[in-house]
């Protein structure tokens, strides 16, 4: 086993803030973020960075985890919340080390009120993984905006199997694609389905879609659209307690763990899979990241790859000063009423004349006879 799990009962949502406050205190490389309110207004969505605050994270891997679109699938939110108190306390096994590769930022639960009122879907009733490209929830539109400010180069979204669902297996699901992003996900899905299998004893499956089939879910928008590498992970259906529940919070912690691992363990891999994605060409959003009086919340990140002032308004000041000139330039010049000479300046190598035409205001002019050769 990557490591062994205590059996706990599910978090509620209260609980998971104050566990996140508390993490934030006792670690440096944790921080936590309020993303806004959920559909009910009652609620927030929050967002930890796990991080080396001696790397730049944008010298690192952007790796968005999101958990827990679904209320009724706790496991991918406990085992967030384990992971964190892993490496809250140093007992996350080569997190420090990966950690000057990779940078986390992970929503340990994206839908609060599902999770207090023990639904699938959000306070509106909307299933969350159907809303992507939509955006018409808040969670999702509240994601959606800290994805663009983290331009994060993979995503990973986790789900748990339910009892009446027709899959039951652990798996992994990659895009069938041909492009170099789909490419480079099913790389990255073969070394999790070959490895987190023999680290933790669970058999885990490898499945596959087509683009344009529910292409509203979070891992096939991120993939198809955005063209960010993007993996579901599921964990086979199973009780909501008991050995069974803590057999696949184990997975899902364990799933967490190995990822950032991986991102030093393969860094040619995941150079390669950066620069395949399309995180840097990701429309920003505004920053995200409000202060909160609940929980440790310093002042938000800057968006990577942002700069202090905006390039876009200095351009703009640019080309205004330029258009300026020219219709400066271009406007008529006042003159007294006058008329054109042509004067003769000199002779071509064959003996023609060479002329030009000179302003003679009104008050200077005299009339002269021109002929052909400019000889008055």
């Amino acid at each position: 086993m990557l490591l062994t799990l205590p059996a706990h009962a599910v978090t509620s949502y209260s609980t998971m803030v104050g566990r996140l406050a508390n993490l934030a205190d006792r670690s440096s490389l944790i921080k936590l973020y309020d993303l806004g309110k959920s559909s009910s207004g009652d609620r927030s969505v929050w967002l930890t960075s796990v991080s080396d605050p001696s790397v730049d994270p944008r010298k690192t891997v952007r790796i968005l985890i999101l958990c827990r679109q679904h209320g009724d699938e706790p496991a991918s939110t406990e085992a967030a919340l384990e992971f964190l108190d892993h490496v809250a306390n140093g007992t996350a096994a080569g997190a420090r080390d990966a950690l000057r590769h990779a940078s986390l930022y992970i929503v340990p639960m994206v839908n609060p009120d599902g999770a207090d009122l023990g639904t699938r879907e959000n306070a509106k009733k909307v299933d969350l993984n159907r809303d992507w490209g939509h955006f018409n929830a808040a969670e999702t539109s509240l994601v959606n905006k800290a994805c663009r400010s983290i331009r994060p180069a993979f995503v990973l979204d986790m789900h748990s199997w339910d009892q009446p669902d027709p899959f039951r297996s652990n798996c992994f699901e990659a895009s069938r694609d041909a492009g170099a992003a789909a490419s480079a996900e099913r790389d990255l899905q073969r070394r999790a389905v070959d490895e987190i299998s023999d680290g933790t004893g669970q058999a885990i499956s490898a499945t596959s879609y087509h683009s344009g089939i529910e292409d509203t879910l979070c891992h096939r928008y991120m993939t198809g659209w955005l063209e960010v590498p993007s993996l579901l992970f599921e964990t086979a259906a199973g009780p909501s307690s008991g050995p069974g529940f803590d057999r696949r919070v184990g997975l899902a912690r364990a799933t967490i763990l190995w990822l950032l691992r991986d991102t030093a363990a393969h860094p040619d891999a995941w150079k390669h899979l950066v620069k395949v994605s399309a995180c840097d060409r990701i429309a920003p959003s505004l920053t995200f990241g409000a202060a909160s009086t609940v929980a440790k919340a310093p002042a938000p990140p800057a968006a990577p790859h942002r700069r202090g002032f905006p390039v876009h308004i200095l351009w703009a000041i640019a080309a205004y000063v330029v258009v300026a000139i020219c219709v400066a330039r271009l406007r008529p010049v006042s003159r007294e009423p006058g008329y054109i000479r042509i004067e003769r300046v000199g002779e071509d190598e064959d003996g023609r004349p060479i002329s030009r035409a000179v302003y003679v205001p009104s008050g200077e002019y005299k009339r002269h006879v021109l002929t052909r050769t400019g000889k008055r």
